[in-house]
């Protein structure tokens, strides 16, 4: 079950609850013309643990790719190590999805994705969704 909140006044979230052992799917798409040209990017899922859970016990799949604007996927990356989430400054957690290379002049999408997320029954998870950065 995905529910909606308002975490403050800026940001709005949303909350997977876990209550039949459902997979949930968290996708993200960026227009690499947004990105500076010549610069390395990463791709992060920013997410929470629910308050009633003091540690994050979960296992998915995440994948970086470029598309091109028929659809055709023309470079991927994909995450097959352990990856610890880290604990950022304000409070979130980040665990990276990808890393990229955006050389300009393509007009692509970037698009990641963390897809076969299941959270053991019961658990739920805050998610703010995925930011790219330069890395």
């Amino acid at each position: 079950m995905v529910q909606e909140l308002k975490f403050s006044r800026s940001i709005d979230v949303a909350v997977l609850n876990s209550m039949d052992g459902s997979m949930f799917y968290i996708f993200g798409r960026i227009s690499s013309e947004k990105l500076s040209e010549e610069t390395h990017y990463s791709s992060y899922l920013v997410c929470k643990r629910s308050p009633k859970h003091s540690y994050l016990n979960t296992s998915f799949s995440v994948r970086c790719r470029f598309v091109d604007n028929e659809g055709r996927v023309v470079g991927v990356s994909e995450g097959k190590e352990f990856r610890v989430p880290v604990c950022r400054d304000d409070g979130w957690l980040e665990v990276e999805i990808g890393t990229f290379f955006n050389a300009g002049g393509n007009h692509n999408n970037v698009e990641s994705c963390v897809s076969s997320l299941s959270l053991r029954l019961g658990q739920s998870l805050i998610v703010r969704g995925i930011e790219f950065r330069p890395s």
